[in-house]
């Protein structure tokens, strides 16, 4: 038979344990929440580190591998010389830790997507030239889907 005091440390302890799994589901639906990248890159500070989710226009290939705000804004810096300094570059985040994600993002170079995972700053090398990165800010893939999923 269970003493009162033994009953009261049960039902505290199944108390403490669904309030926990109602913050940990309630702060999983915030990170679900897809951010544009015209977001993350204006709160890059404090979301370094964490794990987002990012929709944004695709840009896949041997000559880049970034998601940017939106298919205009990738098409403004594709055409004639756009300088490096110039505000156009600033709509767009670089992908990093491809891995096993390049087949889904191959086929889904030129879409938009929805991109999970943890934002970070890249090294920036001042004294070299990246062909393929747009930004130093990026994300390290953890899921590729396409918005309507």
């Amino acid at each position: 038979m269970r003493t009162p005091s033994r009953l009261r440390f049960a039902h505290a302890l199944m108390a403490a344990s669904l309030f926990a799994l109602v913050c940990a589901c309630s702060s999983t639906a915030r990170a679900a929440r897809p951010l544009s990248v015209d977001d993350v890159i204006r709160s890059a500070t404090s979301l370094e580190g964490q794990t987002v989710v990012v929709k944004g226009y695709l840009r896949f290939g041997d000559d880049g591998k970034n998601l940017w705000a939106s298919k205009s804004a990738y098409l403004a810096v594709s055409g004639p010389y756009v300088p490096p300094n110039d505000a156009a570059w600033s709509r767009c985040i670089t992908l990093f830790d491809i891995g096993t994600w390049r087949s889904g993002l191959l086929a889904r170079n030129n879409e938009y997507v929805l991109i999970a995972g943890v934002l970070h700053r890249g090294p920036s090398l001042d004294d070299q030239i990246n062909f393929d990165s747009c930004s130093d800010l990026g994300i390290s893939i953890r899921s590729v889907n396409s918005p309507g999923k």
